[in-house]
């Protein structure tokens, strides 16, 4: 079948695809409305769209409201986001009209031409009549597009209706900018679920890893205070058999102070790795208590033996508000990114005000130190991840480079009034 584009004009009624178009270009000087009442129906229906009714109620709002111009009938829309149609609309039609409209190719005219067609005799399917159909295209972009179609009274003045097509285009540029955006709003929703679903996955694999690190250095002490104890209880069988007494204290002597410290390193990892999986909620702790904590896996676990930790003589005894286990872990997976970097000292410095607490983390540059490599978010994934937890408790982070030291200051929350709202649901009574 062939195609043919032609101007549309109101001194002829056009073919296209064997199927009849009437222009709507306004020519005629016949009755219209006053404007004020033009004007009363714009706001009218921008009320509708600012109070975001429902699609079904703004779609009654624009027939009622127009109905004394266009007495529509019938309405569908279609929304087409990068040449695919996405979201189809029918209201009064048994069957979509644009079934009829995108087979004979009107769809396509009326958006490469950018203009509305009237089809006067259109035939939806064969069990229904002929339907008087107006195709009005809104372009907001090569990429986006809404495309209505009406059904529109036959009774009514062609020529009357002439007058108002392109205030009906300036009503329907504001429907299907609505149309648009809730489309957006519900792809942003599936996005954002798809978001925080991968999140969570993605966060029980960095809590596994973060274990893996932490048991991974805890390893090599683990292993020296198993064979230490393994090693004794040898000698003890041994001396026993032999009726030898005479160490059994030295190797009791040995026990007790082993088999604490070994069940001490593993319930305290099995807490550490508890704690990454738990459901907990923000709370107010006190700062000596959470670095004491800290140390103590850290002296437990032998990483104090790859690097030293300084802390100051005097620790405040101020409370902070956050995730006790999220800065637990992103503390611990920061000194294991200092080892990773050949850090062996940190100095720890306390500052803080009425609203914030400081940890001054203070290293002494060496040759060997790049702090460019250790913060640079594009090269370095598990500073991201660091920060990331950081961020999830409200912490800010900075960075300070003075002479020979390089300072890293992770400020905390003393209140939960500066904590992300969406994040606060604690107990009042946590503060004491």
């Amino acid at each position: 079948m062939e195609k043919i584009y032609l101007p549309l004009t109101d001194k002829s009624e056009l073919s296209y695809n064997s199927v009849k178009i009437k222009s709507t270009e306004n020519d005629s000087t016949g009755e219209i409305l006053q404007s004020t009442e033009l004007i009363n129906i714009f706001i009218r229906i921008n009320d509708a769209i600012k109070y975001e009714i429902s699609l079904d109620k703004l779609i009654s709002t624009l027939i009622n409201e127009t109905k004394s111009i266009f007495d529509f009938e019938k309405v569908a829309f279609l929304l087409i986001v990068n040449d695919q149609i996405v979201e189809v609309y029918k209201r009064g039609f048994a069957k979509s009209p644009f079934d009829f409209i995108i087979d004979s190719g009107l769809l396509k005219l009326a958006l490469e031409e950018k203009r509305n067609l009237l089809i006067p005799n259109a035939k939806i399917d064969s069990e229904n009549e002929f339907e008087r159909l107006l195709i009005v295209p809104i372009i907001f972009s090569t990429d986006s597009k809404v495309v209505f179609c009406f059904d529109i009274n036959n009774n009514f003045n062609e020529e009357f209706r002439k007058n108002y097509y392109g205030f009906l285009e300036i009503l329907l540029s504001f429907i299907g900018q609505k149309v648009y955006n809730h489309f957006i709003m519900l792809e942003n929703k599936k996005l954002s679920e798809i978001l925080t679903t991968q999140e969570h996955y993605m966060g029980v694999e960095e809590n596994y890893s973060t274990i893996g690190k932490v048991c991974l250095k805890s390893f090599h002490e683990l292993k020296n205070r198993t064979q230490v104890v393994v090693s004794a209880i040898n000698l003890l069988q041994k001396n026993i058999s032999n009726n030898d007494y005479s160490n059994n204290e030295r190797i009791f002597t040995i026990l007790n102070s082993e088999i604490p410290q070994l069940t001490l390193l593993i319930k305290k990892i099995s807490e550490f790795s508890n704690n990454l999986f738990s459901d907990t909620r923000p709370v107010y702790f006190e700062l000596r208590k959470f670095l004491e904590d800290l140390m103590e896996l850290i002296n437990l676990s032998g990483i104090s033996r790859h690097i030293k930790i300084f802390l100051p003589d005097e620790i405040s005894n101020s409370k902070i508000f956050g995730y006790y286990d999220k800065l637990n872990k992103a503390l611990m997976l920061l000194i294991i990114e200092f080892l990773k970097h050949h850090i062996d000292e940190v100095s720890l410095r306390i500052s803080e005000n009425t609203s914030r607490l400081n940890i001054h983390l203070i290293i002494d540059l060496t040759d060997n130190f790049n702090s460019i490599n250790l913060l640079d978010e594009q090269s370095n994934i598990n500073f991201v991840r660091i920060k990331k937890i950081l961020n999830k408790n409200s912490c800010s982070l900075f960075t300070k480079l003075a002479q020979e030291r390089y300072e890293l200051i992770i400020s905390m929350p003393k209140r939960a009034s500066q904590f992300k709202m969406k994040e606060v649901n604690y107990d009042k009574d946590s503060r004491s």
